[in-house]
């Protein structure tokens, strides 16, 4: 009885759902103002002090953007000008002390204060020798002076001491310094005295011809006469080149510019971005630094090698080359390591 009274009234009981009503709900009526347009804030007064740290901010964010295109600007200025840098010291390179000092800016920048210390030491020690090889470079050129030895055909030893400030040591008068002396003059020996330099004799073949030796006259600041001996390589020409370049390539300073290569190796492996993994940033910059001296190296000895054929002159310009094709060489071999995924 009562479910069909209920049933004789259906406006009351049926429920609506208001996606079957065809009004959209913006047509809703509502009693007085729609609220989704209504100012939120409670208290007028609030207005003013919202409006001024709304124009605060507004100026700050102007400002940072104003902050990073002066940035931007300054970095790429400092790009331009480290390129400039580079470009100059690139072309001053045949003269051996700017060559030795220029790569101590890109040192100074990263924080490599040890390392820049060292080679401008280095370059220090050997102006002697430099001013007497740049000297001889320069009679040749314009006053054409050239040395009195076949330097087409021959190739003299280079040495790590000889005619520089470090050379006293090795005449040191006490018991000490007698035996310093035979120890580091044994030591200052060349490339081709060592197994690595037999090795590529017997891979290239090619034979450096100790006995019958061409004599350099040298004289010295203080009048003394040394005569220095030059060496006849046989072979192919690539033979000859690579035997050439190990005559001129001192054990001393592979050592050395090895050494001078720790802080980097040590600062790698100390960088806190690396403490996850220290072992392999240590690797990494192991390999880059093998790289640099490898590539500096070879490149100083196999086209100062190339050039000396021509002289003096030719030695230096063909050192500055090979110093700047070495840089980019190991540049770009580094860049590779660095962008490759642990």
């Amino acid at each position: 009885m009562e479910g069909s009274i209920v049933k004789l009234y259906p406006q009351f009981t049926q429920l609506t759902d208001r996606r079957q009503q065809s009004q959209s709900v913006n047509s809703e009526r509502r009693s007085g103002e729609d609220r989704r347009n209504m100012q939120r804030v409670a208290d007028p007064k609030l207005n003013p002090d919202i409006a001024k740290i709304q124009d605060t901010f507004k100026a700050f964010i102007h400002n940072t953007d104003q902050y990073k295109t002066t940035v931007k600007t300054l970095d790429n200025s400092a790009l331009k000008n480290k390129e400039l840098t580079h470009a100059v010291f690139a072309a001053l390179s045949p003269i051996i002390p700017i060559r030795r000092i220029s790569s101590v800016p890109d040192n100074v920048e990263d924080g490599n204060y040890l390392r820049a210390a060292g080679i401008i030491g280095l370059a220090v020690a050997n102006l002697p020798e430099d001013w007497r090889d740049i000297k001889a470079g320069y009679n040749q050129v314009f006053k054409n002076i050239k040395p009195d030895y076949d330097y087409k055909n021959y190739q003299h030893r280079f040495s790590f001491f000889r005619g520089t400030f470090l050379e006293p040591v090795l005449k040191l008068k006490s018991r000490f310094g007698e035996r310093l002396g035979s120890f580091l003059n044994e030591a200052d020996k060349t490339l081709d005295d060592t197994k690595f330099g037999k090795f590529l004799s017997k891979i290239f073949k090619f034979q450096i011809d100790y006995e019958n030796t061409n004599l350099i006259k040298r004289i010295e600041k203080n009048g003394e006469v040394r005569f220095i001996q030059s060496y006849q390589i046989d072979g192919k020409f690539l033979s000859r080149l690579i035997g050439r370049s190990l005559l001129r390539i001192p054990v001393l300073s592979v050592i050395i510019l090895g050494l001078l290569e720790i802080p980097k190796i040590i600062g790698a492996t100390l960088n806190k971005e690396n403490a996850k993994n220290k072992f392999n940033a240590g690797l990494k910059q192991l390999s880059k630094s093998a790289i640099y001296v490898f590539s500096v190296i070879s490149g100083i000895g196999c086209f100062g090698a190339l050039l000396a054929r021509f002289g003096p002159a030719g030695s230096l310009i063909g050192m500055g080359i090979g110093s700047v094709v070495g840089s980019n060489i190991s540049q770009k071999m580094n860049n590779l390591i660095d962008h490759k995924k642990d």
